[in-house]
């Protein structure tokens, strides 16, 4: 070794051992993560079931969000519906993007409002209009689970009706309650 490697290494051993003041720890220290801040991503799946009168339906939807900011959430949603109506099953797919907006109730239980706007497809009927609101609770378990449960209605336009007094866009909703679980990071 040369004088100079050897004049280096003792003044990197020299610097690494000198204490930071408490401000500099704090400032080097990271902080902890926490569910629904900015950049918080997470995937997740849930199940639905709505029933009304003379339908049944079950709903089944992968999704994946993310917190553009402090609480607020952009979420992608594929909902796959099946519907039981009298004698007749269908089912049909819808597809929404939905901004939420989320508040804290403590550190592992927040409240969420989302509306999803996007597009529902009946095979029969053809594609249409999607709106859908939601309201819910989303529950952290540990590091990264998070629960889901929540109540929506969807709201799905997919055919124009003429009638003797005009057009009219018929309108489909179902409410429904879903249960889901998410991982986040």
């Amino acid at each position: 070794m040369t004088r100079r490697s050897v004049a280096l290494s003792l003044v990197l051993v020299a610097c690494a051992s000198v204490p930071l003041d408490a401000s500099a720890q704090d400032r080097v220290r990271l902080a902890p993560w926490r569910y629904g801040a900015a950049g918080t991503i997470e995937m997740g799946a849930s199940l639905g079931v709505g029933r009304i009168v003379d339908r049944a339906q079950l709903d089944v939807g992968p999704w994946i969000g993310w917190f553009v900011a402090d609480r607020t959430e952009l979420s992608a949603i594929f909902w796959i519906h099946h519907v039981e109506r009298s004698r007749a099953a269908r089912s049909y797919v819808t597809l929404l993007v939905e901004p939420s907006f989320h508040h804290r109730f403590n550190d592992s239980v927040l409240g969420f409002l989302g509306v999803g706007l996007g597009a529902s497809h009946v095979d029969a009927v053809g594609a249409g209009f999607a709106l859908a609101p939601r309201v819910g609770l989303k529950i952290v378990l540990g590091r990264a689970g998070v629960l889901v449960p929540a109540i929506q209605v969807l709201y799905s336009a997919s055919r124009i009706v003429e009638t003797n007094e005009g057009t009219v866009l018929a309108m489909y909703g179902a409410p429904s309650a879903s249960f889901g679980y998410a991982i986040a990071w």
